[in-house]
């Protein structure tokens, strides 16, 4: 799905199915996918602009390339307005070098500086969860663990902002959920 990849299946024939997901909707992608027509057999995309602009880069291959969204189910209630403090949510793997969870910290200390009232929930684990906990002793932040991800969207409807210090990923299924 990136260079070293597609780069290998050109070079060598696996003698197997070739499909590339394209990661973001971002002209990298588009142009290894052009780059390697030869050898990919599908093409799959996650946005319908994705999809649009594939299909356009790539017209002989239309009925190659595959819309297939993120499938994320209707939450059973939605977000409401309350009066207080502001509630912020982060949830996802708690690792530092991918996700940026020792962000958080820093965050809600320059959130004190400008005498912003919060509350923070923290869903999930990972291997710099005790990194976390230990650079993060406040009463503004509760950690609950890992949670379903039903639990995870019910638990979002109780909060006004998600945030997601992420140093890089294409879509993140937390942000959709």
């Amino acid at each position: 799905n990136d260079l070293l990849e597609l780069a290998m299946a050109s070079a060598f024939d696996c003698g197997r199915t070739v499909i590339q997901l394209l990661h973001a909707d971002a002209d990298y992608y588009y142009d290894l996918a052009a780059r390697h027509d030869d050898v990919v057999d599908a093409f799959i995309v996650y946005g319908q602009t994705m999809e649009r602009r594939l299909k356009k880069r790539l017209p002989h291959r239309s009925t190659d390339i595959y819309f297939l969204p993120y499938g994320i189910a209707e939450p059973r209630r939605r977000r409401t307005a309350a009066a207080g403090k502001l509630r912020l949510l982060y949830a996802g793997r708690l690792e530092e070098q991918q996700k940026g969870v020792l962000e958080l910290p820093l965050i809600d200390r320059a959130l004190i500086e400008r005498n912003i009232d919060v509350q923070w929930t923290v869903i999930g684990s990972g291997p710099d969860e005790n990194r976390l906990r230990d650079a993060w002793t406040s009463s503004r932040v509760r950690f609950l663990g890992p949670k379903t991800r039903v639990d995870v969207v019910d638990i979002a409807c109780e909060h006004d902002v998600f945030v997601l210090p992420t140093r890089w990923e294409g879509v993140p299924v937390a942000l959709l959920e």
